[in-house]
């Protein structure tokens, strides 16, 4: 109640310190976060299990995945700020693919109008984590680090060079945090207030895990929650993921896999076991 109670001297805050369009953008998130998109998931998840049976998908089951097998990632044209539930979707999404370069998110860069399949190779963020982690190349000397420093305040938390460092001192504690624990849960986190790039208290940590997508072949198409699944891919780990977007083809082979008795035996894709 405390939270509910504090929204309207929140909202005068947006107000007089960035104007009402910000306020009006930040209310309608808001409810999108709160009250609509956590109204349709549960539609769709209804739906699903009607058509799916119990091959429907849980929109917040975890599935492990092997790094290694993410090559590709999903670019929208505008950044989803709201990951409620689970979706099943047809069309050519998935294999809409372009080669092109995106250095760290669409939303900035505008390469994209319209959903579009990149390889992981051409995410310069990636790389230059990559070359990080793997080989001590130092911060200043990748890619990632000379775009962003060529466009300060571009993208936010990257404004100017304190802000730089201090969020490449975030990226470095959190590999040494795997390193040293192994990768944890959101859920295994959220009680742990010092750990970098982890979700604050929530009912429902699983929905702040790295997103990823599946095509209509199984393929993986990482999507969100960048920081944490580059760290993770430079060091070749095997991580708990939440998938967002399954396609229409590729969950009606699982159904007919899961509704077969023995039918999902032969099947090797970490979708078709028993989620985490």
């Amino acid at each position: 109640m405390h939270g509910i109670f504090s929204l309207p001297a929140r909202a005068y805050r947006r107000l007089r310190n960035d104007g009402i369009r910000d306020l009006l953008f930040y209310t309608r998130l808001y409810v999108a976060e709160q009250i609509t998109e956590p109204l349709y998931a549960r539609i769709r998840q209804r739906l699903y299990r009607r058509r799916y049976g119990s091959a429907a998908p849980e929109p917040y089951d975890l599935v492990v995945v092997d790094t290694k097998d993410v090559n590709k990632m999903l670019c929208r044209p505008q950044s989803r700020r709201v990951w409620h539930g689970t979706y099943i979707r047809g069309g050519d999404w998935d294999i809409n693919e372009r080669d092109e370069q995106l250095y760290y998110d669409n939303d900035f860069e505008q390469v994209f109008d319209e959903l579009t399949v990149i390889d992981l190779e051409n995410y310069v963020f990636y790389r230059s984590v990559r070359e990080h982690v793997r080989n001590d190349v130092p911060w200043e000397e990748t890619e990632f680090y000379q775009w962003i420093t060529d466009n300060l305040g571009l993208v936010p938390y990257y404004e100017n060079e304190e802000l730089i460092q201090r969020r490449l001192k975030g990226l470095d504690e959190l590999c040494a945090s795997i390193r040293e624990d192994g990768y944890r849960t959101q859920r295994e986190l959220q009680n742990d207030g010092s750990a970098p790039f982890s979700a604050r208290t929530d009912p429902c940590p699983e929905y702040h895990e790295v997103i990823i997508n599946i095509g209509r072949d199984g393929q993986f198409l990482f999507e969100e929650g960048r920081h944490r699944f580059c760290v993770a891919k430079a060091l070749g780990l095997e991580i708990p993921v939440r998938i967002f977007v399954r396609h229409k083809q590729w969950q009606q082979k699982v159904a007919s896999l899961t509704n077969e008795p023995g039918g999902n035996t032969n099947v090797d894709h970490p979708d078709v076991d028993s989620p985490v």
